[in-house]
């Protein structure tokens, strides 16, 4: 099956290239798509709802699951800053706390490769999209 130009930017942009995303995406549009030999950006666009609840139910569920409150407390505060890399001082004062107080939580979340530190004083998530599933996993901060 083939791929239309529109398909093909439409799944390499909701993936952002990660490589593991655009396998989930590329199977469910495939099962959607309409046409006997190609893929749409329609089919793509159809096939969001479905790729992303299986990430959210796999893939990042894995992720998140084994967290402590705090940690999630504190990954939600790196999602509600916006895509990263965020300062990581930006992060303990929304969650209220001096940046010492959750300076080891920084340090679990890296060890556990939920998050890496691009440079000094920022963190980021260590895969893409992750930021979003933690806003549909915990609707509100706090």
């Amino acid at each position: 099956m083939r791929w239309t130009e529109g398909a093909l930017d439409a799944a390499l942009a909701v993936t952002e290239c990660y490589p593991y995303f655009l396998q989930v995406f590329g199977k469910f549009a495939w099962d959607i798509a309409d046409g006997p030999d190609r893929i749409t950006e329609d089919d793509v666009e159809r096939s969001i709802p479905v790729s992303v609840a299986t990430l959210d139910d796999g893939f990042f569920r894995v992720r998140a699951d084994a967290s402590s409150a705090l940690e999630r407390s504190y990954l939600r505060a790196m999602a509600e800053l916006g895509p990263g890399p965020v300062r990581t001082g930006d992060v303990a004062e929304l969650l209220g706390r001096p940046a010492t107080a959750v300076s080891y939580v920084r340090e679990e979340l890296i060890k556990r490769s939920l998050c890496y530190a691009p440079e000094r004083g920022k963190l980021d998530f260590t895969v893409p999209l992750f930021g979003d599933y933690l806003k549909r996993w915990i609707p509100t901060l706090g």
